[in-house]
């Protein structure tokens, strides 16, 4: 199988001997580097690739000229302003490419430092967004990845190897001992290697570590043959040294017995020796897999059938809880907890009782409005967690949800969703229906594959449990259903609420013969069947759909166009069906449908962001704070038509968008949320301005001249 592993290089992408390597497609210089490399037949096929298929999320082209891999990634990237943002769209080009390499039988793939180029990004940022999330891939896929640093850039090369170092490194938990922490693993080994000019091997120290948790040192002999692998290869007036850090690939055992020895002795193992320089500018370094945790979600096969229900008590982990822990948040050890599992499709359902803040998953849910909740989790996440979430929630105090880092929690990021619980039942159900589906939405975007969420309503709010219970389980049920997610949902129940605990239990149990029950959205009878990644649909020219648009364009417009190049229809389900709850929500509230069809003008590069994340808190004040600081729209497409901008070609975009104007006021720029009982602001007359995630959906894109 693959050799599972991180490396950083500094070199030349096109000379890495690599199965695949992937390229920025918005980078037209890298583009160019790399088609120049490949030859006229290989720009050949990029071309054809590209035309074939122009809203394909990867674009495969098979290696030629002087290229040394096997296959080249294309893939889109842009930069975004928003730091949350960057963040998610940076991990999917990671996510993306390694799980097309997998599905396409590669075993190793290397990857430029995306953005920190002429996009201006913070080298420390891409670095750690793009190393985490290879690092998180890998603990489910065997691949070898390596990331190729422009020659030159020391400041960037040095920024990943200190992210590598990360991994390899562990960090003490403030409530740990100063005592080292072994290995996860029964048997693991550390290599050291210097690859000198001629690439003779040096003798490399080894940690073995017994069954029982004792080590011992081993020293392997000198060779003077050369390395199995061939090492990069070497750029002009280039030296090659090599750091690895490597352990054994092979997978750990899917139940793992309970320990059976005593603790380990109380005296430290044997101290590895200092590392080598890595001061040289060509130092490829790398961590290679000992032990990483098994998928959190079992393959089906292994699960029986679609419903598999079991009650159990986890067992305590092997080592000492007096140990350091890992250096992976998500490997942090959990108290020993009761739970019940229901496995829907690809998904689960768990629900524990036990502390939020100490759930080992990809997001740890709190509630913004909650004070005790919200206190609690930032507490238990430390100052930096508080900082940041106050400068989020004073930058934009209407945000549906706000997403911070992880501080001290042992998760990736905490969602902080804004929800009140109500005394009208109905409206309570709507409420806890859209805070699912915002919660599973930002899952999906940040690629994540679990979150740990409270039993929201049940504490001092009195809300009846037994609806919470059944719309939060349902509505979960539904979207794992429907989307077929690989998600691993964990209801945290405090251990003194035993009337809840047991009523999510009795909810699970007499769900299971209904859990093929319809959905109760339906997408617009216009949408054509998906087609996987894809969200842009062209209209004919023929279809009434398109006349449509284009006659009500045209007579808004008023003769500043020349024609009309296309329309596309978005396909966003994951945005629509966020927009579908908001709207039913808005009309139960306001008693009217205030739905309007609007224009929205903006640059080509905006274009990509909005299709995949609708008009999120990203875009407030991009054209203009004259009614507020919140996204604009206008019935009049002339006014929109001011805010977008020619690209090479001379074309133009213009979106057509659903928004939900609800009760609206007379605007003005000190606003940054509509005042109390309204939901928009406008000039009176043609302009709206929205400052929810959710309150608008882009449904059509022209592009004109």
């Amino acid at each position: 199988g693959a050799k599972t592993s991180i490396n950083v290089c500094s070199g030349d992408l096109t000379k890495e001997p690599v199965d695949v390597i992937v390229v920025c497609s918005s980078s037209e210089y890298l583009c160019r580097v790399i088609c120049k490399a490949g030859g006229r037949s290989f720009q050949a096929s990029f071309d054809a690739e590209s035309k074939r298929d122009p809203n394909c999320s990867i674009v495969a082209v098979k290696a030629d000229g002087k290229l040394k891999s096997k296959m080249v990634y294309f893939l889109p990237w842009q930069k975004s302003s928003d730091a949350v943002l960057l963040r998610q769209s940076i991990e999917k080009f990671v996510s993306s490419s390694i799980q097309r390499a997998v599905e396409d039988n590669y075993e190793s793939i290397a990857f430029p430092a995306i953005g920190c180029g002429w996009f201006g990004c913070q080298a420390s940022f891409v670095a750690e967004a793009m190393v985490q999330e290879a690092h998180r891939m890998l603990q489910e896929y065997s691949l070898s990845v390596l990331f190729v640093i422009q020659e030159g850039k020391t400041s960037t090369y040095q920024e990943f190897e200190k992210q590598i170092d990360r991994l390899s490194s562990p960090v003490s938990s403030p409530s740990s001992s100063a005592s080292p922490s072994p290995p996860a693993t029964p048997r693991s080994a550390i290599a050291r290697l210097s690859r000198s000019s001629s690439t003779s091997l040096v003798h490399f120290p080894l940690y073995e570590h017994s069954s029982k948790g004792s080590q011992r040192f081993i020293t392997a002999p000198r060779s003077s043959s050369p390395p199995p692998s061939h090492p990069p290869p070497l750029l002009k007036g280039q030296t090659h040294a090599s750091k690895r850090l490597s352990r054994s690939s092979s997978p750990p055992p899917s139940h793992p017995p309970p320990p059976s020895h005593p603790p380990p002795p109380s005296h430290p193992p044997p101290t590895i020796p200092p590392r080598l320089s890595t001061r040289q500018p060509h130092v490829p370094k790398r961590l290679s897999r000992s032990s990483l945790p098994p998928p959190p979600i079992p393959p089906p096969s292994s699960r029986g059938p679609s419903w598999l229900f079991s009650l159990k008590s986890l067992l305590p982990p092997p080592l000492s809880r007096k140990l350091k822990r890992p250096s992976s948040p998500l490997l942090q050890p959990e108290e020993p907890q009761t739970k019940v599992t229901a496995c829907i499709n690809k998904g689960m359902i768990e629900v524990i009782k036990g502390d939020i803040t100490k759930q080992r998953v990809h997001a740890i849910i709190g509630s913004s409005s909650s004070n005790i909740l919200k206190g609690a989790i930032i507490k238990a996440a430390g100052d930096e967690v508080e900082r940041f979430y106050n400068k989020e929630y004073k930058n934009n105090p209407n945000s549906i949800l706000i997403s911070t880092p992880s501080g001290a929690l042992p998760c990736k990021r905490i969602f902080f969703v804004k929800w009140q619980p109500d005394n009208d039942q109905a409206l309570l159900r709507q409420s806890l229906v859209d805070l699912v589906w915002t919660v599973v939405q930002y899952a999906i975007s940040y690629n994540f594959t679990s979150f740990a969420i409270p039993a929201l309503g049940c504490g001092r709010h009195g809300c009846s449990v037994d609806i919470v219970v059944e719309t939060m389980v349902d509505e979960i049920k539904k979207q794992l259903i429907k989307r077929n997610l690989p998600l691993r949902v964990r209801f945290v129940i405090q251990p003194n609420q035993n009337n809840v605990y047991y009523t999510f239990v009795k909810q699970i149990i007499a769900s299971q013969n209904d859990s093929q029950e319809s959905i109760q959205y339906q997408l617009p009878a216009t949408w054509q069947k998906a087609e996987k990644d894809k969200m842009r649909y062209e209209l004919s020219s023929t279809e009434s759909e398109y006349q449509t648009i284009a006659t009500n364009f045209s007579k808004t417009m008023q003769g500043n166009y020349r024609r009309i190049i296309r329309i596309e229809r978005i396909q966003n389900e994951h945005w629509y069906v966020q927009y579908w709850a908001h709207c039913r929500r808005f009309e139960a509230r306001v008693g009217a449908d205030t739905e309007r069809c609007l224009y929205h003008g903006c640059p080509k590069q905006a274009t990509i962001s909005i299709i995949n994340s609708c008009f999120n808190r990203s875009f407030a004040g991009v054209n203009g704070t004259v009614y507020g600081v919140g996204v604009y729209f206008s019935s009049d497409a002339t006014y929109s038509h001011g805010y977008t901008s020619p690209n090479e070609a001379g074309e133009r975009h213009m979106f057509i968008a659903r928004v939900l104007i609800g009760r609206t006021i007379k605007g003005n720029t000190s606003m940054k949320i509509p005042p109390d009982g309204y939901d928009s602001t406008t000039d009176g007359n043609h302009i709206f301005v929205t400052y929810h995630d959710a309150q608008a959906y882009a449904e059509y894109l022209i592009t004109y001249t």
